[in-house]
């Protein structure tokens, strides 16, 4: 768990610098950082899918995971809860922002190879190097994201600290049946929804990408049989 701590403080810390950043970053500026931040993140999920040689079983995933998740309503649900909570935060300029910021921190922090490897890698063999990278990494995204999005991009900290912590906590108890092809799976289908969420804040798209989480269920349902 220390790992998963030590991501989580670097994700607060950011996204407090990038809050204070804020203050003193002109709106053409923050279109700029969003821009630069939403190019890192593409590259990121192209540079995870390009690693997978098992596209097949990821298109079948994600088709499966989206229809469940569209059936289910999961990004209608989730936003309806999430405008209750920026209630108590947003300005008229920011309106929407709470939102836009928790989910797309959540999905760039929580979703993608190194989240899922490194939780488990933390919770089988204790080896931390792929968290205290990534840690990094999220440590200058929050920055560039809080700085664009507001303070949503800080409570994202918590979804990613039950998210990663779960992950490790359940990592033994699941090793027999989490298989080397799930982890490999989740993390190629992630990595795809990393794409789609970089689509999104470069504004090219509306892909509803909280209702294809589902897809990674799927992919590790997947991973367990092959």
């Amino acid at each position: 768990m220390i790992a998963t701590w030590v991501n989580v403080l670097g994700i607060v810390v950011g996204s407090l610098i990038g809050l204070l950043l804020k203050k003193y970053i002109s709106l053409t500026l923050q279109d700029t950082l969003l821009s630069i931040t939403s190019l890192v993140v593409l590259v990121i999920g192209i540079s995870g899918v390009i690693e997978s040689n098992h596209l097949i079983y990821v298109i079948v995933a994600l088709t499966l995971g989206s229809l469940m998740g569209e059936a289910l309503q999961v990004e209608q649900r989730l936003e309806k809860g999430l405008y209750k909570i920026e209630q108590q935060f947003s300005t008229n300029r920011q309106e929407g922002w709470f939102v836009k910021g928790f989910i797309s921190a959540t999905l760039l922090f929580g979703i993608g190879a190194m989240a899922v490897v490194g939780s488990f890698e933390a919770g089988l063999s204790q080896n931390y190097e792929i968290l205290y990278t990534k840690a990094t990494l999220d440590f200058i995204a929050s920055i560039l994201l809080a700085a664009t999005y507001g303070v949503g991009v800080l409570f994202s900290s918590v979804s990613i600290l039950i998210y990663q912590g779960s992950l490790t906590l359940l990592a033994t108890s699941l090793s027999t049946i989490l298989t080397p092809m799930s982890i490999a799976l989740i993390g190629a289908t992630g990595s795809i929804l990393i794409i789609a969420l970089a689509f999104n804040m470069l504004k090219l798209t509306k892909f509803r990408v909280s209702n294809m989480l589902l897809s990674l269920l799927v992919a590790m349902v997947f991973g367990m049989f092959l």
